[in-house]
């Protein structure tokens, strides 16, 4: 396993670059450290994902912290869309059901609660009858001195 670092500008409603982002490939899980110094800063892309792709999210996190998901289409270039917001129950349980459309679509995990802690994700996808099957788990660790999100693949 090679382990790197990358630093991030989050996506937003306004512009953002797709290749700021981490694809996430299908068949494969990928781990990051989110540090709260830089505002939990994350972005991932859907790219490997065919048009008119239906997607099944699932966020879980252990430490009961509410989050919320947000999705982007970031199909023109330069420019990332908001497309929908997702919040959180209060055990941290997050979930929904979208299609790709003919969008890229892109999405950023911000916790809610416990912001001063460092937070460890896994993230997953695999597809199953040719719907995106997508886990996210995010639990608390003990703060870090990095800064931004660094990942092992």
């Amino acid at each position: 396993l090679s382990s790197f670092l990358i630093m991030l500008a989050a996506c937003n409603a306004v512009a953002a670059d797709k290749t700021e982002c981490v694809v996430l490939p299908e068949g494969d899980t990928m781990s990051f450290t989110l540090t709260s110094d830089s505002g939990f800063n994350n972005c991932f892309s859907l790219q490997v994902l065919k048009p008119n792709t239906q997607i099944r999210f699932f966020l879980t996190m252990p430490d009961n912290v509410q989050n919320k998901v947000e999705l982007f289409d970031s199909s023109a270039p330069g420019t990332a869309t908001a497309v929908a917001e997702y919040v959180s129950n209060v055990e941290g349980a997050n979930g929904f059901m979208i299609n790709t459309e003919n969008r890229e679509l892109l999405l950023r995990i911000t916790p809610l609660t416990h912001t001063g802690t460092d937070k460890a994700l896994t993230a997953s996808m695999i597809l199953i009858n040719g719907v995106a099957q997508i886990l996210f788990l995010m639990e608390d660790i003990a703060a870090s001195n990095s800064n931004g999100l660094s990942g092992d693949q």
